[in-house]
C-alpha cells in the first residue's frame, strides 16, 4: 500500500517507533510516497513498542519527491504519523 504526505509546513519526522518519543530517522517532504505495511507492533531493543490506538502508519521504505533512490530510500523504515498521510496510488 502506499500513501503520501499531506503535512505543509514542510517536513514530517520518520520515528523509529509508533509515538513522538521515539528518534528521528529521516525526515519525510510532502509528496514523498510512503510505502507501508499493517504492523501494529515493533520490537525494540528487547522491548515490544506497540500502536494501540492506529494512530501511527509503519513505513517500510520511501520514494522521495525529487526521485532519488539513495541510501536513505531504502534505509528509511519507521513510523509516521497518521494524521499527516493519505492513502494513495503507488506511483509506477
Amino acid at each position: 500500500m502506499c500513501c503520501c504526505l499531506k503535512n505543509t509546513d514542510g517536513f514530517l519526522n520518520l520515528r523509529q517507533g509508533p509515538g513522538a518519543g521515539f528518534g528521528i530517522v529521516t525526515k519525510l517532504f510532502q509528496g514523498d510516497f510512503l510505502y507501508v505495511d499493517t504492523t501494529k507492533c515493533q520490537m525494540i531493543d528487547d522491548r515490544q513498542f506497540c500502536d494501540e490506538r492506529s494512530q501511527w502508519t509503519h513505513v517500510l521504505s520511501i520514494l522521495r519527491v525529487d526521485g532519488s533512490s539513495d541510501k536513505a530510500q531504502t534505509l528509511a523504515h519507521g513510523w509516521a504519523s497518521n494524521q499527516y498521510v493519505q492513502r494513495s496510488r503507488c506511483p509506477e
